[in-house]
């Protein structure tokens, strides 16, 4: 009852002329740089505290993330919330390796093993939730939230109740009303919550563009294009990492273009 009632609150009585930009899609996309520059943003869902079933690709064992961390640390990549990339990628400033950790659904062990992990190594991430998931069981809490916020975390939308958004049902709620809802719960500035990750990585351009109307800087989809490539930060792409990956397959993200 109370995140329907945080809902309607900022959904239908929040004026249009706050709750949507009035900046130019075109503008916006055409601040992106021109040149290319190779980033890396990886895809993570679960984090485990024991080897997991490979036939779950989702959820990625302790030990391996912990390695796939060092190897980062060790191989000297900076790693980056998805805002902090877009606004480097805008000033020119994206120089050296860069990887940005993501994380969707907003499951509870992103907190309990994967969020330690990356404070040791000094690292950021962001995680994408499910608004209407908030508190309930098997996901994150507002307290742990608030956590990873506080310890440099970005935190975006993973939409409401991650429908697929191209059946054009509900956007406003959907994007516009997930953002809403988790700065309401969680005491989140509305202006930091402004990357949004489309559920199953569907979205077309009546998506995109409601997305933008809603707020948000940038949005997150599945793939392999590098972001400086598509010149489009509402839809930018991610390397799903999975539990069957070595660690020489995880560096093959990296190396695979030449990276060291």
């Amino acid at each position: 009852m109370r995140r329907i009632v945080f809902l309607l609150i900022f959904l239908f009585l929040c004026p249009i002329d706050y709750c949507y930009s009035d900046m130019d899609l075109t503008s916006e996309l055409s601040r992106t740089a021109s040149d290319n520059y190779s980033i890396k943003v990886l895809l993570y869902h679960n984090i485990s505290a024991v080897e997991t079933d490979q036939n779950n690709p989702y959820v990625v064992s302790l030990a391996k993330f912990e390695e796939q961390m060092n190897w980062l640390k060790v191989n000297g990549y900076e790693c980056v919330t998805v805002s902090d990339m877009f606004q480097k990628f805008v000033s020119g400033e994206l120089i050296g390796k860069i990887a940005v950790i993501t994380f969707d659904d907003g499951y509870p062990d992103v907190y309990t093993y994967a969020f330690p992990i990356l404070s040791a190594f000094g690292f950021p991430a962001t995680t994408y939730l499910v608004a209407e998931k908030i508190d309930s069981p098997k996901n994150l809490t507002e307290d742990m939230i608030r956590d990873l916020y506080k310890a440099g975390w970005e935190i975006g939308s993973h939409s409401l109740t991650h429908s697929d958004l191209m059946i054009h049902e509900n956007l406003d709620t959907e994007i516009c009303g997930s953002r809403n809802m988790i700065a309401a719960m969680t005491g989140i500035p509305l202006s930091d919550v402004v990357s949004f990750a489309y559920p199953y990585g569907n979205a077309d351009e009546t998506v995109t563009t409601k997305v933008w109307k809603c707020g948000y800087q940038s949005g997150a989809g599945l793939g392999q294009i590098p972001v400086s490539s598509s010149q489009n930060p509402y839809y930018f792409s991610r390397h799903p990492v999975t539990s069957d990956m070595t660690i020489q397959d995880f560096s093959s993200l990296f190396i695979s273009e030449g990276e060291k």
